[in-house]
C-alpha cells in the first residue's frame, strides 16, 4: 500500500515537474522572441534616423539650388537690363547728334534766307528806284529826240560834216536804252530768286517731315523696349512664383511626411538608439555668424551692412560734383562680394538700392576695377568719360572696428565713417 501511495506521489510530481518545465520553456521562448522585436524595433528606428539624416541633407542640397538658380536668374535679368539700358543710352545720345546736326543745319537755312530777304528787299529798293527813274526818263527821252531831229535837219549846216553829228546822236540815244537791258536782267536775277527761295523752303519742310518722321519711329522704338521690358519683367516674375510654388508645396509634403512619422511614432512606441552626431553635420547644421572674426581680411571684413556715424566735406563733395555718378551719399550702406564682383547698395529709407559694381581688376582694365592694396579696397570707376577729372577713387579700410570710407572726384575729397550694424 505504501508502495502504490509512493507511486502515485512520484506520478504527480512528475507532472508537475513537467507542467513546470513546459511553463519555463515557453517562457524562454516568450523571452527569445521579445529580444527579437526589441532589436528590430532598434534597428528599424536606426534605419528611420538615418533615412531623416539623409532627407534633411537632401533637403538642404535641394535648396541652395534652388537659391543658385535664382542668383542666376537674377544675374541673367541685371544683364538684360544693363544692356537695355546701354542701348537705350546710345539711341539717346545718337539723338542728341542728331537733333545737334539738324538744329545746325536748320540754323543755317535760315540765316541763308535772311540773307536772301536782304538781298531780295536791296533789289527792290534798287528797282522801285530804277522803275521812278524809267517812268521819267521817256519826258527826257523825247526831248532828245526832238533835240536830235533838230541836230540832223541842221547837221548840215551847223558842222558840215554829217557823219560825226550822225554819230553823236546815235550814242546819246543808246544810253536810254541801256537802261531798259539794265533793268530786264534785275527782273530775271529777282525771279530766279523767289524761285530758289521756294525751293529753300521745299527742302525746309523736307527736314521738318523727315524729324517728324524720325521722332515717330524713335516714340515706336521706345514703347517696343517698354513692352519688352515689361514682358521681360512678367515672365521672371513668373518664374520666380513658379519656383516658390513648387518649394512650398515640397515643404507641406515633407512636414506631412515628418508628420506622419511623428504620429507614428506616438501611436508605436519605439525604443529609440541615441545617434551620435559627427562633427561635420554639427558643424554644418550650425548657422553661420554674420559677423566676421577681427582679423579677417577687408575683402571679408567689409560684406554686410553699415551705418554712416559722422563725415567731413560730404556737402561740399555732392555740391561739386553733381553731374558726375559717385557712391558719396548721406545713408547707411551695405556692401556685397559676389563671384569677384564689389557691389555697393544705399539706404533709401526703405530698402538698399545699388549703385555700382566693379569687377576686380584683370590685366590692362581701364573703366572700372577694385583691388586690394595693404588691406585697403581701392577701386577706380571712369563714370564713361574719358577725361581723368571725372574719374572717381575710393579707399576702404577698417580702422578700430570702423570702416572708413574715402572719395576723390577732380581733386575734390570726401571723408566717411561707418559703425556695423548687428
Amino acid at each position: 500500500m505504501f508502495r502504490f501511495f509512493s507511486e502515485g506521489v512520484n506520478g504527480e510530481v512528475n507532472e508537475k515537474l513537467n507542467k513546470l518545465s513546459e511553463g519555463l520553456e515557453e517562457m524562454k521562448k516568450e523571452k527569445e522572441k521579445n529580444e527579437i522585436s526589441a532589436e528590430e524595433t532598434r534597428r528599424i528606428e536606426a534605419e528611420e534616423q538615418e533615412n531623416l539624416k539623409k532627407w534633411i541633407l537632401k533637403q538642404e542640397s535641394n535648396d541652395e539650388f534652388l537659391l543658385e538658380e535664382i542668383k542666376r536668374t537674377d544675374k541673367e535679368i541685371e544683364c538684360e537690363k544693363s544692356a537695355q539700358r546701354s542701348f537705350m543710352r546710345a539711341l539717346f545720345m545718337e539723338m542728341k547728334d542728331c537733333r545737334e546736326d539738324c538744329n545746325a543745319f536748320g540754323t543755317r537755312v535760315f540765316n541763308e534766307i535772311s540773307n536772301l530777304r536782304s538781298d531780295i528787299k536791296e533789289l527792290r529798293k534798287l528797282f522801285t528806284s530804277r522803275e521812278k527813274e524809267r517812268l521819267e526818263k521817256p519826258i527826257k527821252y523825247d526831248q532828245s529826240v526832238s533835240n536830235n531831229e533838230a541836230l540832223v535837219s541842221t547837221s548840215d549846216t551847223d558842222s558840215g560834216n554829217g557823219e560825226s553829228d550822225f554819230n553823236r546822236m546815235m550814242m546819246k540815244m543808246t544810253k536810254s536804252y541801256d537802261n531798259e537791258e539794265y533793268i530786264r536782267e534785275y527782273r530775271t536775277t529777282v525771279k530766279r530768286l523767289e524761285k530758289s527761295v521756294i525751293s529753300l523752303h521745299e527742302e525746309c519742310t523736307e527736314i521738318r517731315i523727315t524729324l517728324d518722321n524720325f521722332k515717330l519711329e524713335f516714340e515706336a522704338m521706345r514703347r517696343e523696349q517698354a513692352e519688352k521690358l515689361v514682358s521681360i519683367e512678367q515672365t521672371f516674375r513668373k518664374e520666380l512664383e513658379a519656383l516658390r510654388n513648387e518649394m512650398l508645396s515640397e515643404k507641406r509634403s515633407e512636414s506631412q511626411d515628418i508628420k506622419v512619422i511623428l504620429q507614428e511614432a506616438l501611436t508605436h512606441p519605439k525604443i529609440i538608439v541615441p545617434i551620435q552626431k559627427s562633427e561635420s553635420t554639427s558643424s554644418a547644421l550650425k548657422p553661420k555668424s554674420k559677423i566676421p572674426p577681427k582679423d579677417a581680411p577687408i575683402q571679408e571684413a567689409i560684406i554686410g551692412e553699415w551705418k554712416l556715424v559722422s563725415h567731413d566735406k560730404l556737402h561740399n563733395f555732392c555740391e561739386k560734383n553733381k553731374k558726375y555718378k559717385h557712391e558719396v551719399h548721406l545713408e547707411n550702406v551695405k556692401f556685397t562680394i559676389d563671384d569677384g564682383k564689389l557691389t555697393s547698395y544705399a539706404f533709401n529709407g526703405k530698402s538698399y538700392v545699388k549703385l555700382k559694381s566693379k569687377a576686380m581688376k584683370k590685366g590692362n582694365n581701364k573703366k572700372n576695377y577694385w583691388h586690394v592694396e595693404n588691406d585697403v579696397i581701392k577701386s577706380f570707376d571712369s563714370n564713361g568719360i574719358v577725361d581723368p577729372k571725372a574719374s572717381e577713387y575710393s579707399s576702404r579700410y577698417i580702422k578700430k572696428g570702423q570702416l572708413i570710407i574715402t572719395n576723390e572726384i577732380g581733386g575734390i575729397n570726401c571723408t566717411r565713417v561707418f559703425q556695423r550694424i548687428k
